[in-house]
């Protein structure tokens, strides 16, 4: 009977919620007849179920698109960014990203939300009962006021009590390698003076030091991975360390006295497609690069690339043509296709949003589904 089909997900979503809502109809139905009835819906639901695990709404971490970072740790390729994200909003996108295979959050410490990142992680893993079954990975920047040996010191202590979890492995990177006066939210002596007292007792102002404050920044994000440095006996060492929009003569300066080179570069996505030399040095050393500001940063300026964005257009399409159609929506958006080209060029993403329907187009289960794109492409 017509009565008794209902959507797919209904029933993937609780197949004996389902039943029970038709157990007065059945208590109606002859034996025979109630037996067919519960055949039948025990069929469709694992049809469904089937149709779930297909669409690969709830993936298993073997199933997320990942790279291998130069100290042999695997390293998710699509993530969150929750950095400038409103607090009130932060647990609830971390959850819902969790909930569609994302296994990446990227924030800064400047922020002050990583307690709110632990704790969306954890009710998320709560919420799909995943538990210990999987690690999520944060990574987390030091800001520039905190450049300077000691200075650095106090920022990863603050970073690892609140994000310390078994589940949980956290990245730290260098934010930037100075306070620059040519950007104008920069404010570098305000921000100095707004500082804790601790803060400034630990080490003299990066700002009038320049050329070296990220030096001993570096030399004491070597010392805790190594193990040389001890913050606490409760607290673990990071996964690995990195920068943050380092340009290319930075990272060299960095070469003459680093013992470990950096894991991770994350950076604009307009480097990564404009400073070939920047990205040769990156490959030459074994730097993964992490792409940020892919939306704002492409889609700002497409008004003056119609060609490129044409282009964008016409692959979109046939990307629908060559994918599941049912599964994808018969769509795929420009943002979701830079996305794919990005991992597939072995480039991690951390797209940003305050929309839950965009954690869920910009999540690893979807853009895994998208077929890989031609050379041609």
């Amino acid at each position: 009977s017509p009565d008794f089909l209902v959507a797919p997900h209904t029933l993937a979503s609780g197949s004996g919620s389902y039943l029970n809502s038709f157990s007065g109809s059945i208590k109606n139905l002859s034996s025979k007849q109630e037996n067919r009835m519960m055949q039948f819906l025990s069929f469709r639901s694992f049809i469904s179920i089937l149709l779930l695990l297909i669409t690969n709404v709830y993936c298993t971490d073997s199933d997320i698109p990942q790279t291998i970072l130069r100290d042999g740790q695997p390293f998710p390729l699509v993530g969150l960014g929750v950095g400038n994200l409103q607090h009130d909003r932060i647990v609830a996108q971390v959850m819902e990203s969790i909930k569609y295979g994302t296994r990446l959050i990227d924030t800064a410490h400047a922020s002050s939300n990583e307690h709110l990142i632990r704790q969306g992680i954890l009710e998320g893993l709560s919420m799909l009962d995943l538990g210990l079954d999987r690690e999520i990975h944060v990574v987390t920047k030091v800001w520039y006021t905190y450049l300077g040996y000691e200075r650095t010191k106090i920022a990863v202590r603050e970073i690892l009590e609140k994000l310390g979890h078994p589940n949980i492995r956290v990245h730290i990177l260098v934010h930037w390698p100075r306070c620059r006066n040519d950007i104008p939210w920069m404010e570098c002596e305000e921000e100095e003076n707004n500082l804790p007292q601790v803060v400034k007792d630990a080490g003299p102002a990066p700002h009038l030091d320049k050329g070296n404050a990220f030096k001993e920044s570096w030399r004491a994000l070597e010392d805790i991975f190594l193990g040389d440095v001890s913050l606490g006996d409760n607290l673990s060492k990071p996964e690995s360390i990195g920068v943050s929009n380092f340009a290319l003569d930075d990272l060299k300066a960095l070469e003459e006295t680093a013992r470990v080179t950096p894991h991770i570069l994350q950076d604009n996505v307009w480097n990564y497609v404009f400073h070939p030399y920047l990205i040769t040095y990156c490959r030459e050393h074994d730097i993964h690069f992490q792409a940020y500001n892919v939306m704002n940063g492409i889609f700002s300026r497409s008004e003056s690339s119609p060609t490129a964005l044409n282009h964008l257009s016409t692959v979109s399409s046939e990307l629908v043509g060559r994918a599941e159609a049912h599964i994808l929506n018969n769509e795929v958006n420009i943002h979701q296709l830079i996305l794919k080209w990005l991992i597939q060029s072995h480039v991690s993403v951390i797209p940003r949003t305050s929309s839950t329907q965009h954690v869920q187009h910009n999540s690893a289960s979807v853009l895994m589904l998208l077929p890989d794109l031609t050379d041609n492409e």
